[in-house]
C-alpha cells in the first residue's frame, strides 16, 4: 500500500440531518416502537425518542422510533 493512499470519505447518512433533529442534537440509532429499555440501555440523560426513523439513505423505516441526543453528551460516551 502506498504511504499517500487516503481513504475514502464515509458515506453520507441522511440521519445526520434527519428532520426531526433539535439544535444541538445528534441522531444516535433507531429503536422499534415500545422498546422504552433500549433508550434507558444508552445512559444517555438528553436521549428522546423521535416519531419517524429512516434509514442510512432516507428510506423511511416502519415499526421503528429515531432516538435522539445532544452531540455534546453523546461525543463523551464510549461507541459513539
Amino acid at each position: 500500500m502506498s504511504d499517500d493512499w487516503v481513504p475514502p470519505p464515509p458515506e453520507p447518512n441522511f440521519n445526520d440531518h434527519h428532520p426531526e433533529l433539535k439544535d444541538g442534537e445528534g441522531w444516535v440509532l433507531n429503536i422499534k416502537i415500545g422498546d422504552k429499555s433500549a433508550v434507558n440501555e444508552l445512559h444517555l440523560d438528553t436521549a428522546r425518542e423521535g416519531l419517524i426513523a429512516y434509514g442510512k439513505n432516507g428510506q423511511r423505516i416502519f415499526g421503528y422510533h429515531p432516538v435522539f441526543a445532544q452531540l455534546e453528551e453523546v461525543k463523551t460516551r464510549d461507541g459513539f
